[in-house]
């Protein structure tokens, strides 16, 4: 059966305050297409959306099509402690997705190098 616009169901996860989302697909089955209409945009008609609160605007990441298949499946990674996963939906369906997800230590891995031979001061890269 068919809605007649877009329902919303969400999911709000949050985290320690030095550590990042990591979301996992196990199962996706949303097409990219709908009603035979032009794909001007990938996601045009049910996806999942995640976003990281307060930065919703510049955040937002698209997610549909099919897995399991030949490629890999998609894996997200927060750039901060909150996550939202949005489904987005015009029509029903008995079994979209199956994803997992974890929290990790938001690492950086340091390299350090001294400069003109000495030991004091030096350059740090990231």
């Amino acid at each position: 059966s068919s809605l007649q616009s877009h329902e919303q169901c969400s999911l709000e996860v949050v985290t320690c305050p030095s550590c990042v989302i990591v979301v996992r697909f196990r199962y996706l089955t949303l097409s990219p297409q709908c009603g035979g209409g032009l794909m001007d945009a990938p996601c045009r008609c049910d996806y999942l959306w995640f976003s990281e609160p307060p930065y919703d605007d510049v955040s937002g990441t698209p997610f549909c099509g099919h897995f399991p298949s030949a490629s890999s499946p998609p894996v997200f990674r927060s750039q901060t402690r909150t996550l939202v996963l949005a489904l987005l939906f015009s029509q029903m369906h008995k079994h979209a997705f199956t994803l997992e997800y974890t929290s990790e230590r938001n690492r950086q891995h340091l390299t350090g190098k001294p400069v003109s031979g000495s030991m004091m001061g030096g350059n740090v890269s990231v």
